[in-house]
Formats: C-alpha cells, sequence, structure tokens
C-alpha cells in the first residue's frame, strides 16, 4: 500500500505539486494501456468463418426488432422447398442455443476489459482533533501487487476471450453440421 499523509515532514507544499504530477501522469499511462470493448462483440471471426467456409449469415440478436426480421426471415425460409443450405441458415438464426453462445462469448469479452484495467485507488481524509489543534490526514492507497499483475492477467484474459470465441466457432460449425446430417438423414 502506498500511502501519503500531510503530517510526513517529507512532504512540503512542493511536495504535494509533485505527487499531484505524478498521480495525473499515472492516470494518463492507465487510461492509455485499457482495452476497450469490441465493437461486434466478438462476433467478427464468427461472421467471417460462417460467410467464408458455410456462405451462411450469422448475427447475434439483442433486441425485439432483430428477432422479429430474423422470425419473417425464417418464415420466408419456410414458405419454399427446404435444401440443405436453407436448413442450415434457418437454424443459424433460430437456435436459441447459439444466441447463448454469442451472449457467452460477449461476457468473455466484458471479462476481458474488466482484467485489463487498473485497480481503483482508495482515497481517505480523516479529521481529527488533539487539545485545540485541527488535524486533516488525506491518504491515497493501492494496491502494488495489482498493478504489478495487470499485464499477465490482461493477457490471461486475452487467451480466455480467444478461447470462448473459438468454443462458440465450434458451436457454430457443430450446429451447421447436425443440421446438414439430420437433414439428408430425414431426405433418405
Amino acid at each position: 500500500m502506498m500511502q501519503n499523509s500531510v503530517h510526513n515532514p517529507a512532504i512540503t507544499a512542493h511536495g504535494h505539486l509533485s505527487v499531484r504530477a505524478v498521480l495525473l501522469a499515472g492516470v494518463a499511462l492507465l487510461l492509455a494501456g485499457c482495452a476497450t470493448a469490441q465493437p461486434d462483440g466478438g462476433l467478427g471471426l464468427l461472421q467471417a468463418s460462417a460467410t467464408a467456409d458455410l456462405g451462411k449469415q450469422v448475427e447475434k440478436i439483442t433486441s425485439e426488432d432483430q428477432a422479429g426480421s430474423a422470425k419473417s426471415r425464417v418464415d420466408a425460409f419456410l414458405k419454399k422447398p427446404l435444401s440443405a443450405d436453407t436448413a442450415v441458415q434457418i437454424a443459424l438464426w433460430n437456435n436459441r442455443g447459439l444466441q447463448a453462445s454469442f451472449n457467452e462469448l460477449g461476457i468473455a469479452d466484458a471479462l476481458r476489459i474488466q482484467a485489463s484495467l487498473p485497480p481503483n485507488p482508495r482515497i481517505s481524509i480523516a479529521r481529527t482533533t488533539a487539545s485545540l489543534a485541527l488535524e486533516i490526514e488525506r491518504q491515497i492507497s493501492g494496491s502494488i501487487f495489482a498493478l504489478a499483475t495487470l499485464p499477465a492477467r490482461t493477457e490471461i484474459a486475452k487467451d480466455k476471450f480467444r478461447s470462448a470465441q473459438l468454443r462458440t466457432l465450434e458451436s457454430v460449425l457443430k450446429l451447421a453440421a447436425d443440421t446438414r446430417r439430420q437433414y439428408y438423414r430425414v431426405r433418405r
């Protein structure tokens, strides 16, 4: 824990200015290294793979409008004769388990971001009175261990996110293969 107190005789009025400058520089440095959420929630890999490997579209349904749009596309496909490719596309749009996998991917992305953030400092101000004197103590503390392990925790979180992406991609490809297999099994 780092502590800074007004009572410390080594800290003078000039010392407060340097502590403030160091804190501002530290905050700027930490903010520069913060991870941000991926705009697609990590689905870019899945969408590219589905398009390249399957020739199909995958999308995460996040609103009632998107759910209605997906349902109307599925209904339009079901009005026509069903082919193996159509059955796969319907399964990719209409599978709740796959949507749950997409949500898990979003959670993994949020955990990746959280792990890359530095720990919050704790700030406290205390007022004590002894006899006729009033003393004010200011304290800023933070975990040096958490700061020291930040790069390693960030890398671990990135690896976990990448694993979640690959598991979700596996779910997409497995669903497509299972759907195609069931289509041909029923058509026999």
